[in-house]
């Protein structure tokens, strides 16, 4: 039984620190899903810019204004910043994503690690809860044959 106590103590020990891991794997991928939604405000504002500055340019050129040549290189170098300003707000938001992905990957193993951890510890908790019925069990056995002997040779 001793052992079993043992076993138990730290099952115990083992079910808090892996609640502690699950908790800290919720923290951290709740920073990355913030991290992410930032991106990804950030993805779309990024887009929308762009895609005002495209439609501006389509615009005049619908229109049959022609552009100084300074006035034209201006516009070139404008969209040429806006897209690298577009590409760079995609990559961090596939960066983002990547990571909150990572993180929930490292979240349900946790969560999957605390499970058998708890499931562990209630068949432990009851094999002890179950050693201890049998000893009371043999106990009052032992008990109820020594008053029937002490009453018999009465």
């Amino acid at each position: 039984m001793q052992a079993k106590l043992k076993t138990l103590r730290q099952l115990d020990i083992a079910c808090r620190l892996r609640a502690l891991h699950s908790s800290k794997a919720e923290q951290q991928q709740s920073q990355a899903k913030r991290a992410l939604d930032t991106a990804k405000q950030a993805l779309h504002s990024e887009r929308d810019s762009y895609q005002s500055l495209i439609l501006s340019a389509g615009q005049l050129r619908d229109s049959g204004v022609s552009l100084d040549p300074c006035l034209h290189e201006v516009r070139l170098l404008s969209q040429l910043q806006a897209h690298t300003q577009l590409q760079h707000s995609q990559g961090a938001y596939e960066q983002a994503d990547e990571a909150y992905q990572q993180e929930t990957r490292q979240l349900m193993q946790c969560k999957r690690r605390e499970e058998v951890v708890v499931k562990a510890h209630a068949q432990q908790t009851q094999l002890l809860n179950q050693e201890h019925e049998h000893k009371e069990q043999l106990a009052i056995s032992d008990a109820q044959q020594a008053w029937r002997h002490n009453h018999d040779g009465l």
